[in-house]
């Protein structure tokens, strides 16, 4: 900077500077953001189902033990909880009053028995609520306030007994059981299954029934005593067994004292009568007799008697099996009567009668081997040709026309069909010789 100034004395000069500051002031944040894991409850369960003893005999009354184990394998507590347990048919279900609930924690090891705790229990039903075996049940059960005690990993055991009631061995008896499970904060329902639907197995066991009678003189002259013997020599219990003693003409019944746990009935068929008891049950490898007397003039003429064995809901005959919403007396009426029928009116050569054999051991072997309905009427077709023309021909046709009549033609030849088929064989075959 240069400047003139006037002065008589030298000029004395001080230096100064005079300013304002115009300023900007940055602000800065110094720190650091830590972010922590959010960890989220998890709801999930598993439910199995033990069966005991997995496999039950055919037409057999078995005493079987369920238990059904859930799992809590989430991290939430579970606080409710809905189970539907379904039971087939054939099957009775104990009451739902010795249903047992028993809840297993893991940490510290202890178990609680629910059933009777009315603070967690809402409902246990059995519908319905009948003990019936013709029928399904289903098990329902919703509880309440569980999620102080249903912890994870802890187990909530449910038993309860069925008793198998001649369970055939051509159905398939599943028990599928359903859970919906919550938690405190309700949410969507979790609902599962076990992985494979749980199947009772059926062990089709072979029935034996050996009958023996006796026909001896009685005290007086026209008195005979009768002695029928029913043996059940297999290792199931025989439900509902028929067995029908034909009198004979000239005959009638004189005396005749049941024996326990049957009924019975004199049926007068023309010139002849009939005794028919029923055994409400035979115990596996037991034996019963049936003794009456008969008196007339002559000698008495020996039959054998015919048992059929009806089981609980069976319908043993052929004529039964066929349709189920006829009644018996109108199917029976509309069958015809092979033995009454048949009358040796035809002459057969020897060679012929050797194959009509060998034919029948052919159609009980089929039998035995549990074709379908169909398979063996194909078989019994192919017979007719054999047959000569006459009464025995078209009984035979009589016979076969049945088979057309069942709508189920896949049914397989097993359990009291099997014996109604080759009972009816067996007649019609002695009849023919």
């Amino acid at each position: 900077m240069i400047f003139n100034v006037e002065s008589e004395e030298v000029p004395k000069l001080d230096f100064v500077i005079e300013f304002n500051t115009l300023f900007q002031v940055f602000t800065r944040v110094i720190g650091e953001i830590n972010k922590e894991s959010t960890i989220y409850d998890v709801l999930a369960s598993e439910i199995s189902k033990s069966i005991n003893p997995p496999e039950v005999g055919a037409y057999a009354n078995t005493n079987m033990q369920i238990i059904n184990t859930i799992s809590n394998t989430g991290t939430a507590n579970i606080n409710s909880l809905d189970i539907i347990d379904d039971v087939p048919k054939d099957f009775i279900l104990q009451k739902s009053d010795q249903i047992k609930l028993i809840l297993k924690k893991p940490k510290p090891e202890n178990q609680l028995e629910i059933q009777d705790r009315s603070e967690f229990i809402s409902k246990i039903v059995i519908e319905p609520d009948v003990q019936d075996p013709e029928i399904p049940h289903q098990i329902i059960i919703t509880l309440k306030n569980l999620k102080e005690i249903f912890i994870p990993k802890a187990e909530l055991i449910m038993q309860y007994s069925l008793i198998a009631k001649n369970p055939k061995p051509d159905i398939s008896y599943n028990t599928p059981i359903q859970l919906k499970v919550n938690t405190e904060r309700e949410g969507d329902i979790f609902e599962i299954t076990t992985p494979q639907e749980p199947i009772i197995k059926i062990r089709y066991i072979q029935r034996k029934l050996k009958t023996l009678k006796s026909i001896l003189p009685g005290d007086i002259k026209g008195e005979f005593n009768i002695s029928v013997k029913i043996q059940n020599k297999g290792d199931v219990e025989l439900e509902n067994i028929i067995v029908q003693d034909k009198i004979p003409k000239g005959f009638s019944l004189s005396e005749f004292t049941p024996p326990e746990d049957t009924t019975f009935e004199n049926i007068q068929k023309g010139p002849q009568s009939e005794l028919k008891v029923n055994i409400n049950v035979l115990e596996a490898n037991k034996s019963i007799k049936i003794n009456y007397k008969c008196t007339g003039s002559g000698e008495y003429p020996r039959n054998e008697p015919e048992i059929t064995v009806l089981g609980r809901s069976e319908l043993s005959t052929l004529d039964k099996i066929i349709s189920k919403d006829t009644p018996v007396e109108e199917s029976l009426e509309k069958t015809p009567d092979i033995a009454n029928e048949i009358v040796p009116d035809i002459e057969v050569s020897p060679i012929l009668l050797l194959k009509i054999n060998d034919a029948f051991s052919e159609i009980y072997n089929k039998i035995d081997s549990s074709i379908t309905i169909s398979e063996l009427y194909t078989t019994l077709d192919e017979m007719l040709d054999m047959f000569p023309q006459g009464s025995v021909r078209v009984v035979y046709k009589s016979f076969l026309q049945e088979f057309q009549t069942i709508e189920d033609k896949t049914r397989k030849t097993i359990g009291p069909l099997q014996d109604s088929l080759k009972r009816k064989i067996t007649l019609f075959e002695k009849r023919f010789k």
